[in-house]
């Protein structure tokens, strides 16, 4: 399965510090549904700065506010914080859409997650199909679906949240891809933001069919390594059988002579 986590301070900040977390670019804008759920929680100044990963044996988890260019450490009970996910590449590469590339970067989109108010106009078109009866619920308040896109009303503004894909900055040298938004907040803590990550969002932005043909993917690609390693060593073994072949031949035929001498 697809695992997802946050970047420790060393990764951000410190000497193994990748390569695309440059001064220039380590601020991350929060989406406007970072926003609303920080605001939700009554806690809407939080979601500018992001969860970075604490190390293990570390006692506290930390934030980075990118704007003021602070790593600051904080107890893991406090809430509010964003949260700016990363990958190992290599594990959502079979599916990602990859639209720019250079020596350093890559940046590709993978899976949608809801993000940004929708416009004057599209809140009009969604209140009326919520009025007719037209939007799918899911059983959350103020969560719809509608043509297998989710949309989420903010009922404080009625303002409308859409869906739309997550782009990830890939870094080249280490291979791991960063979200390029501070996509979520309003998370109790540092525990329930991991379980987050861990738990539902991969069912968020990758349908349970995808997980499947993911799934397949994998256990397509692992077997077919496995092949190739085992038929190299097949090849070894043949290799070896024919020199040992060729020896007890020769071997064979000086017996022979030297009987034919004696």
């Amino acid at each position: 399965m697809i695992k997802f986590f946050l970047l420790n301070k060393d990764q951000v900040i410190g000497k193994n510090r990748l390569n695309i977390i440059k001064e220039n670019s380590i601020s991350s804008k929060p989406t406007d549904f970072s926003y609303y759920k920080s605001k939700e929680a009554g806690i809407a100044d939080r979601c500018e700065e992001w969860w970075v990963g604490k190390k293990e044996g570390e006692l506290f988890a930390g934030i980075y506010d990118g704007y003021n260019q602070k790593y600051l450490k904080v107890n893991p009970n406090l809430e509010g914080f964003g949260i700016r996910p990363a990958v190992n590449f290599e594990d959502i590469k079979p599916f990602a859409d990859v639209f720019y590339t250079d020596d350093n970067v890559q940046m590709a989109k993978f899976g949608k997650y809801p993000q940004d108010f929708a416009s004057d106009d599209y809140n009009g078109i969604f209140n009326d199909l919520l009025d007719k009866g037209l939007l799918q619920p899911t059983g959350v308040d103020s969560v719809f679906k509608y043509q297998n896109e989710l949309l989420i009303k903010d009922m404080k503004t009625g303002n409308w949240i859409t869906e739309s894909d997550l782009v990830w900055v890939v870094d080249r040298h280490s291979g791991i891809a960063v979200c390029d938004r501070i996509i979520d907040s309003g998370k109790k803590n540092y525990k329930q933001v991991m379980e987050f990550l861990t738990t539902k969002f991969v069912k968020i932005i990758f349908p349970e069919d995808k997980i499947k043909e993911y799934q397949a993917i994998m256990n397509y690609s692992k077997l077919k390594a496995k092949k190739a390693e085992t038929e190299s060593k097949l090849s070894d073994i043949n290799k070896m059988m024919e020199n040992l072949e060729n020896e007890i031949l020769v071997l064979r035929r000086k017996k022979k002579t030297n009987e034919e001498v004696l």
